[in-house]
């Protein structure tokens, strides 16, 4: 059959109006054939497919070649041998005794193949040390079993290795008869007998034996050491030693070390992978002869590169590097091990040569007679494009952060895990005869091709909906299988609107095994979680007896959410079950999965919706983590209290730990981090502040004269800005998605193709201008000099400081100054006062001492005392009589014109009247209103027998004692339409319930109020406040808020004013790293309820709302309505439109 196409062109899951789901249309698709073949299955042809190099012929699979078109005659690879640039000699064929013990035609075979590692290291040449003979007290150690006692070196070679392995058995036969193959096939254990001839026919104490570095053959088309690569040298004179040449001395206690980079590393590691003594790595190999050209940067042949190509299958080498097991492990370990080795020695020792420094202190060393540049700048340690690294993470956590500022948050976040037992991997175990784990470079492999067949299948053919981004970075487990965790973000069409949209895309059921039986055992197989709890309290997932995972989940028939925003999927309690290690399983224990992409390519696929929280905790969690650790005890004899000094080198590699298939992934060049769009990561500076990366011994006169150092980019934006009007309009981080920067020319030209993010570098607080700097930038369009960024509203500020201030960015008690200043010139001093007041209780002020000093005369002058009037009703009903009246009403027919003229009336001679409402901003509705639990000291959590905590004889008994009228608003607290909501009880206790068979409603006396006071003959303008106080639009999402809001701005007239916030971080003592991570700009577009846009626009007019309580007894509560009076630069002055305050 054929799998169905999530194309476009057909109904996809954003389809609300489908009227079947995905488990439907896979049934009826599955009706036409009676297996489902996954959609990734390489074929047999494409697994035997080849690319031609010259002689040398490489198995590759179709999925790997560069150009991806069917139809190209030659494909291209570069996996391989870099498209053919790479040409080294074939392997020879291994000797007899070797091969027939790989290819399990000895008896012998799978006792070698289980310890394997430990023959190797019996007949390895390296050691810790670097003497030819042992000391007198020690036994001899790896090459010096070649040299010492040769007429019991069997025994010797066993009871080496049987000193720390005691369990193992070895057998003595075939140790013989391995060491009788090197002795006849490998030239450096022939070096060594010369070696042991040599001391017996001299008494000379003075032998050391050098082994070359430098080869005289080229290395493209000859691998094998002569014997003078591996030299004897006797007598006590002056020895011409090249470039980290290894010379082992007679009896010398020092140490040495051979480098990962020597020729006769491999071969002295690994004596049974290379039994001909083959050189490994040679830093001169150069490209072939027609792949060089004076113009490449690049000629020589780099370890990785070497890496890569000794794990490749060939038709016509039998590479013994892939057939040995946990050897291959091994190797493959310690060759990438190599590699980073190189790199971050290159960091340590040739980058101490590098120095950085920015223009004007080059000039200013120039000026003061410096001319060797060795006398400044700052070394360079482990930079960010290190891959792997602090530096390295935390950068692409923040390209990720942007892409979340520039695109929104993340709608799906998906964990995709390889599957050993994909059909593809066991036809090649079985064909190879080998486990998975002997070839981790096929396993990380097909994952890397069915990973870019995953990104494909969302990306291009568009199968959850119009992808605009997407992330991801992968991690290898401690059994070594990698996995992806790739994050999604879809058009604003395409995203999830609803429970019912997000049940069409995720499940967590298990299927009906008669319907669905292929999906019934995907999902038994691979999205099972457990068994765990109770059945299984040994399982790894469990924690003090819990599950980590949080499994058992619970039943649930409609997908929700919780209070944290989390995704509790539809888990309906079908009666499908699994059994798993004889425990049967059902819905609680599913893992949230698609079934398109489950049975396409058979493997654990975690897909999970995504709310913002939670997204960006995975993305903190997931991509800046780091390479995995162990956790070790290791002392080296140093007092680490002697010195303060931190290596990040040191850093890195402690206790590290790397899996095979994470060495497999890193030989072969694949990324570990993936994102589209890209991000273009800015640089800037502050004037000639640009730096400079310079040679040790380069003359400074030389580097400061170069006129492109002092082309930056960052000044090369400027340059832009003045080329090409549309540049205007864009902020520096906007600029690179309608520009490109050219390195060589050092400018910026128009983009002609691609979408690209920009992101500034990160500043913290503490460097100063250049923070400053970094803000305004987020905001300045257009610059073309340092002057246009610190002009703010006409205005040029000496520093970047002074105008983010003007522009409102900074949070700094000056603007509480300027603000009460400005606003002294039309304000009230009771209003000043009262301004002031609010600023210390919420913590919004850091020096209210400073602030006063310089506002007192301010706050103290009051022009004006605002007349009070107090309304009197003479004709107001005084009956002197006790009662409960409940007075019902609908919305506009008095009841608060009815509670103000009883107040007013009975305060007026006296009398004390007491106010509440069951809600904050009811009561403020009352004057002097409270609420009821305040008031009368109700309990939170009330139940029938509870009581109020009014204590006989108290302030507050007496108050009520003596109390006249106690007036109640909004007592019921429910809803005209419906009964009370209690779960779980009857029909009779709801209606019970209700306020209608209350005893306290037979002592009331009803009064019904109808009319309705409000209506007016509707020519009433918008500028009527009583028009405006009394409605609102109801919006489903705070975007259509936004989408209204903004619009409704529009209509009003006057000039629009922009406030900007300052937003930071809450700092935690365990959270010390998240400022760094968390971006200025990001923050910026982060919104929800109850928070406010970081764009506040408004206009003299304009309804606005309190979000939070600033002053109760000046009715200033969260909810409360007021319109727009006065726009200043630091105060918003606005009239309250509803309470006891409105119109103030």
């Amino acid at each position: 059959m054929e799998m169905m196409s999530m194309k476009r062109s057909q109904p996809t899951f954003r389809d609300n109006n489908a009227k079947e789901n995905i488990l439907t249309q896979l049934s009826r698709s599955s009706q036409s054939t009676n297996s489902m073949t996954p959609f990734l299955a390489i074929d047999s042809q494409e697994m035997q497919a080849n690319v031609v190099t010259d002689t040398l012929s490489a198995a590759m699979i179709n999925e790997e070649r560069l150009n991806r078109a069917r139809t190209v005659r030659k494909p291209k690879f570069s996996l391989c041998c870099m498209q053919g640039k790479i040409s080294l000699p074939l392997a020879k064929d291994p000797p007899k005794l070797l091969e027939k013990l790989i290819t399990k035609r000895d008896l012998r075979s799978a006792h070698f193949m289980k310890e394997i590692r430990n023959y190797n290291n019996m007949f390895a040449f390296t050691s810790m040390g670097g003497s030819l003979l042992p000391s007198s007290n020690e036994k001899p150690k790896f090459a010096q079993l070649y040299i010492y006692n040769t007429e019991n070196e069997v025994s010797n070679h066993v009871k080496n290795m049987s000193t720390w392995r005691e369990e193992v058995s070895f057998d003595a036969s075939l140790v013989l008869q391995i060491l009788e193959m090197l002795d006849t096939y490998n030239p450096l254990v022939m070096q060594y007998r010369m070696v042991k001839e040599r001391m017996k026919s001299s008494n000379s104490n003075d032998l050391r034996l050098k082994l070359i570095r430098k080869r005289n053959s080229d290395a493209r088309t000859y691998n094998l050491p002569t014997a003078s690569e591996v030299a004897l040298i006797v007598g006590n004179f002056d020895i011409s030693i090249g470039e980290r040449d290894i010379i082992v001395e007679n009896k010398s206690g020092e140490l040495q070390r051979i480098d990962e980079t020597h020729p006769l590393y491999l071969p002295m590691q690994y004596p049974l992978l290379f039994p001909y003594g083959e050189d490994g790595y040679r830093e001169d190999t150069l490209y072939r002869d027609s792949y060089m050209s004076e113009d490449r940067k690049q000629r020589h042949l780099t370890l990785r590169q070497c890496s890569a190509y000794k794990l490749q299958d060939r038709n016509h080498e039998d590479n013994m590097v892939l057939k040995a097991g946990k050897l291959t492990q091994q190797f493959i370990v310690d060759a990438f091990t190599s590699v980073e080795g190189q790199r971050t020695a290159y960091v340590r020792f040739h980058q101490k040569r590098l120095r950085s420094e920015n223009y004007v202190t080059l000039s200013e060393a120039l000026s003061r007679g410096h001319v060797s540049s060795t006398s400044v700048g700052k070394r360079i340690i482990l930079p960010s494009s290190f891959t792997g690294g602090e530096r390295y993470n935390r950068e692409n956590f923040q390209d990720a952060m942007t892409i979340c500022t520039s695109t929104g948050f993340p709608d799906l976040f998906i964990t995709f895990t390889c599957n050993p037992k994909w059909p593809e991997l066991e036809r090649l175990f079985n064909q190879l005869d080998c486990k998975p784990e002997d070839r981790p470079d096929l396993v990380s492999l097909i994952f890397k091709i069915k990973l870019n067949k995953l990104i494909r299948d969302i990306t291009k053919d568009m199968l959850f909906g119009n992808c605009r981004a997407d992330i991801y970075t992968i991690e290898f487990q401690k059994r070594g299988l990698p996995h992806a965790h790739i994050l999604l973000w879809l058009s604003p069409e395409d995203k999830f609107t609803s429970a019912k949209h997000i049940d069409y895309v995720i499940f967590t059921e298990i299927p009906n095994r008669d319907a669905h039986p292929e999906l019934y055992e995907a999902v038994k197989n691979l999205m099972i979680h457990g068994p765990c709890g109770a059945s299984r309290k040994s399982s790894p997932c469990m924690v003090n007896g819990k599950c980590s995972k949080h499994f058992p989940k619970k039943f649930t028939d409609k997908t929700s959410f919780d209070e944290d925003g989390y995704c509790k999927y539809r888990r309906r309690n079908t009666g499908n079950v699994v059994v798993k290690n004889g425990v049967e399983l059902d819905n609680r224990f599913v893992v949230p999965y698609n079934p398109t992409l489950l049975l396409r390519y058979q493997a654990h696929i975690n897909v999970e919706f995504c709310n913002q929280s939670r997204s960006i905790k995975y993305l903190f969690k997931y991509v800046s983590k780091g390479h995995d650790m162990v956790t070790a005890k290791i002392s080296d004899g140093v007092d680490t209290k002697s010195t303060d000094n931190k290596d990040e080198i040191k850093h890195y590699y402690d206790c590290r730990y790397i899996s095979p298939c994470e060495a497999a992934w890193r030989i072969f060049g694949f990324d570990i981090n993936f994102r589209e769009p890209a991000v273009d990561r800015l640089s800037f500076h502050l004037p000639n502040q640009q730096g400079i990366i310079f040679q040790d011994d380069d003359n400074i006169d030389d580097v400061v004269a170069n006129a492109t150092m002092k082309q930056s980019k960052f000044i090369a934006w400027f340059e832009g800005n003045k080329q090409y009007p549309i540049a205007r309009n864009l902020t520096y981080s906007q600029f690179p998605t309608k520009f490109v920067f050219k390195h060589d020319s050092r400018q910026w030209a128009l983009r002609k193709a691609g979408h690209v993010i920009g992101r500034l570098y990160y500043v913290p607080p503490g460097l100063g201008e250049l923070h400053y700097l970094r803000l305004l930038l987020t905001f300045v369009k257009g610059p073309t000099t340092y002057e246009d960024i610190k002009t703010v509203n006409g205005v040029l500020h000496p520093t970047f400081k002074d105008a983010c201030y003007a522009m409102g960015l900074l949070d700094d008690d000056k603007e509480y100054v300027d603000g009460i200043t400005e606003a002294s010139n039309w304000s009230l001093g009771v209003y000043l006062r009262k301004l002031f007041s609010t600023l210390p209780i919420h913590n919004t002020i850091a020096r209210p001492e400073y602030v006063w000093e310089k506002t007192w005369e301010y706050l103290s002058n009051d022009i004006i005392i605002k007349e009070r009037h107090r309304t009197c009703n003479p004709d107001a009903v005084d009956h002197d009589q006790g009662g409960v009246f409940f007075v019902n009403g609908f919305r506009g027919s008095g009841k608060t014109f009815v509670w103000n003229t009883l107040t007013s009336a009975l305060r007026s001679r006296g009398e004390i009247v007491i106010a509440v409402a069951s809600s904050g901003i009811a009561s403020q509705l009352i004057p002097g209103g409270r609420t009821a639990h305040s008031r009368f000291a109700i309990p939170l959590d009330c139940n029938e027998n509870s009581t109020c905590n009014i204590i006989q004889g108290s302030d507050l008994a007496n108050l009520l004692i003596n109390t006249k009228l106690i007036i109640w608003d909004e007592t019921p607290m429910t809803h005209r339409q419906i009964l009370p909501v209690i779960p779980r009880v009857s029909r009779q206790e709801i209606v019970l319930s209700s306020l209608n068979s209350s005893y306290v409603l037979d002592s009331c006396k009803i009064l019904t109020l109808t009319k309705n006071m409000r209506l007016g003959t509707g020519s009433s303008p918008y500028e009527n406040q009583e028009y405006i106080r009394d409605r609102a639009i109801l919006a489903p999402t705070l975007d259509d808020v936004a989408t209204i809001n903004n619009y409704m701005l529009s209509l009003l007239p006057g000039e629009e004013v922009i406030y900007l916030s300052f937003d930071s971080i809450c700092i935690q003592n365990n959270h010390s790293q998240v400022g760094q991570v968390y971006t200025t700009e990001f923050l910026n577009t982060i919104s929800g309820s109850g928070l406010p846009y970081h764009q506040l626009k408004l206009k003299v007019g304009a309804p606005i709302m309190l979000m939070r309580n600033i002053d109760k007894s000046m009715g200033l509560c969260n909810g409360t309505r007021l319109i727009v009076v006065r726009l200043c630069k630091h105060v918003i002055e606005a009239l309250i439109l509803s309470g006891k305050h409105s119109g103030e």
